[in-house]
């Protein structure tokens, strides 16, 4: 029994680290290169991560939550700027609000997202 639980925390683990790996991968492309693919993956990634390791009532998650909604105003923005063909809308909400948003998960909420696992893991360990 002892070993289906180190086996199953294992492979939490690395999914977990593996996800972490994803999102940073992630969001280092979307800086170098606009590209809503990549965002998309990034939006599933980071909202699967969250969930895994928050509990529901987590104040982190609720950042999170806003950042995601941020993201989405932010793609909505430029979808009506590629529709209206507004290149200098485009290219604004590229460099600055894109690149804003993006710049928190890396700086920000994902830290706090590893700090979050690193303290329930160890008390998990301790109980």
């Amino acid at each position: 029994m002892e070993m289906i639980e180190n086996f199953s925390q294992h492979n939490v683990d690395d999914f977990l680290a593996e996800s972490f790996k994803l999102t940073q991968l992630l969001i280092e492309k979307i800086l170098q290169d606009y590209d809503s693919d990549q965002i998309s993956r990034f939006v599933e990634v980071s909202s699967l991560l969250s969930q895994a390791i928050l509990p529901k009532e987590h104040s982190l998650r609720e950042s999170i939550r806003n950042q995601h909604i941020s993201l989405l105003s932010i793609l909505k923005g430029l979808a009506s700027a590629m529709e209206h063909q507004d290149t200098i809308a485009q290219e604004e909400l590229i460099n600055y609000e894109l690149r804003d948003n993006l710049t928190q998960w890396k700086i920000n909420l994902l830290p706090q997202l590893k700090k979050a696992q690193q303290e329930s893991r160890s008390f998990l360990i301790q109980s």
